[in-house]
């Protein structure tokens, strides 16, 4: 998939951001209801004012499986978004090609409070699919989840993208971190978003940078400012997000790497020498 022609490859993208309109598509279950409207043209907005060319719609969980309304974004504003969706685990391979086509990248499974022991048996068929279409699997767990989930993902080439530092603390009785690292040693197709540090425990979003740096380096690392910060609106603004960026990754050229061709490579927009 080739970047749109009016962007470069240096263009800078935001990995993680959310739109919907309240009130609709919402899914039963949720945990979740917001009040208010978060709009395409209020991101590409908030965008412009910090420098952000291009930004990855990730479906937010209220609304399931009903992508519509991050389908029509990415069409009403082409070149400027693409999207990580969220399917049913036994989606068609041939309606997974179809959402490629229409701009989606990857898909996403949000399994925070969920059980996780039959992740391979009601997961595995989606994992398998994604790698056949060259697309990106997101997780969003936590904790002891990822002693279960990362043997099975190591079983394939999936690439697979790690949601929010991985939400678990280094030197946790988990060690669930400490698994993550050691699958990306392992593993290449494993990459880490740094978004959302209020979703974490206070001053762990830093440490968790830090090991990441320190262990692997930026090569397999991307951004995201979590924007509207679903029930953590009104807290920070979007160039709040940016900064804490500056503050895990201090070192200009590698915050770039981050920013720009990381995420190229990640979700395969251009062949970057």
């Amino acid at each position: 998939m080739k970047a749109s022609p009016d962007l470069p490859d240096s263009a800078v993208f935001d990995t993680h951001v959310h739109v919907f309109r309240r009130g609709e598509g919402l899914v039963e279950g949720r945990r979740y209801t917001p009040g208010y409207d978060a709009l395409p043209e209020t991101l590409l907005a908030k965008m412009a004012s910090s420098g952000i060319d291009r930004a990855i719609l990730v479906q937010p969980s209220f609304l399931g499986t009903d992508n519509r309304f991050l389908l029509s974004a990415i069409e009403d504003h082409p070149g400027r978004f693409h999207g990580v969706a969220v399917t049913a685990p036994d989606l068609p391979e041939s309606a997974l090609a179809e959402l490629k086509a229409r701009g989606v990248v990857g898909i996403r499974l949000n399994l925070i409070g969920l059980p996780v022991d039959d992740f391979a048996s009601r997961h595995g068929g989606l994992v398998a699919a994604l790698a056949r279409q060259d697309m990106v699997l997101e997780i969003q767990a936590e904790g002891v989840q990822w002693q279960t989930i990362l043997p099975v993902l190591e079983q394939g080439e999936t690439r697979v993208l790690i949601d929010h530092f991985g939400r678990t603390a280094p030197g946790a009785s988990s060690r669930g971190f400490e698994a993550l690292l050691a699958a990306a040693v392992r593993n290449t197709a494993f990459w880490f978003k740094v978004s959302a540090p209020y979703r974490l425990a206070p001053g762990m979003a830093a440490r968790c940078a830090e090991r990441l740096v320190g262990t692997l380096g930026v090569d397999r690392i991307v951004w995201g400012s979590d924007w509207p910060a679903t029930q953590f609106e009104g807290r920070h603004d979007y160039a709040d997000t940016l900064s804490w960026l500056e503050e895990w990754i201090p070192d200009a050229e590698a915050r770039q790497q981050v920013l720009a061709r990381n995420p190229g490579l990640l979700y395969r927009f251009a062949t970057i020498g």
